[in-house]
């Protein structure tokens, strides 16, 4: 469930989300009351300042956690994860605890998959946005059409300060998230994902997390680099589009915006 966790943020925020319901319904969420009162005042930003906010963190700050992802199923995930950075670039490292053992490493748009029990490792490329924790970009849509961002209180997740922002939809087509910004820096230390009548479908946060560790680029480089006994498994791909693929949609859904399309090549 690596993919679970070190995409989570993607999966939940990648189309800024507009989810078909059924039948359209007021979206309902979190209540502010049910958080203590705020103790510091939050600046007060739009919701595409807070998602770049979230963007930058990552990119700024090294730490070392622990994740879990738990769904509405009862389903629970969790990993380990390592992220290093300098300011030019970042690399991470996401150790499955859960399930099939396996290691990713993210180096700009360079991905390593490792399975030991395989002894395989896959390399792709990938887009640099599925650093952890992948946030929607801003630029392609007007967030503000479809959410707003409305500040609830303060909390302590992993033993850390957070602003609690609730991202709420504007319409019954979205989902709502309820978000957890570490204060110092931004980093999104816990996530809810809310149906529109305000119940936590899936829900991930740090149990732990380091800021003050130390997180060796170079290391987590030769980590990755080193692939002796492993068979490299590299399947090449091509940039392409929905459209160029005859995938088309018959109503185009307001506040999506492709994000990205590739194709396996054979050989």
């Amino acid at each position: 469930m690596i993919a679970g966790v070190a995409l989570w943020m993607g999966a939940a925020l990648a189309v800024v989300g507009a989810v078909p319901c059924a039948q359209a319904q007021p979206a309902q969420g979190p209540s502010a009351s049910a958080l203590p009162p705020m103790s510091v005042v939050t600046p007060a930003r739009d919701i595409a300042q807070w998602i770049e906010r979230m963007h930058e963190a990552p990119r700024k700050r090294s730490y070392v956690g622990t994740f879990v992802v738990l769904s509405s199923s009862g389903a629970m995930f969790s990993s380990r994860i390592w992220n290093a950075c300098d300011g030019k670039q970042q690399l991470e490292r996401v150790d499955g605890l859960s399930g099939t053992p396996r290691k990713v490493f993210r180096r700009n748009d360079e991905v390593r998959t490792f399975l030991p029990e395989e002894r395989t490792v896959r390399t792709e490329r990938g887009d640099a946005r599925g650093l952890f924790p992948q946030l929607p970009s801003v630029q392609g849509t007007s967030l503000a059409k479809h959410y707003e961002a409305q500040v609830l209180g303060q909390e302590r997740v992993a033993g850390l300060d957070a602003d609690v922002v609730w991202f709420k939809p504007l319409d019954a087509l979205r989902f709502g998230y309820r978000i957890w910004s570490e204060r110092g820096s931004g980093l999104v230390v816990k996530m809810q994902t809310l149906a529109t009548d305000g119940r936590v479908l899936e829900q991930a946060a740090f149990s732990e997390l380091d800021f003050n560790a130390s997180v060796s680029m170079d290391k987590l480089a030769r980590m990755m680099d080193d692939v002796s006994g492993y068979k490299v498994i590299a399947p090449a791909a091509a940039k392409t589009t929905a459209l160029e693929e005859g995938w088309r949609l018959r109503q185009p859904v307001t506040g999506f915006v492709p994000q990205s399309c590739h194709k396996r090549l054979a050989g």
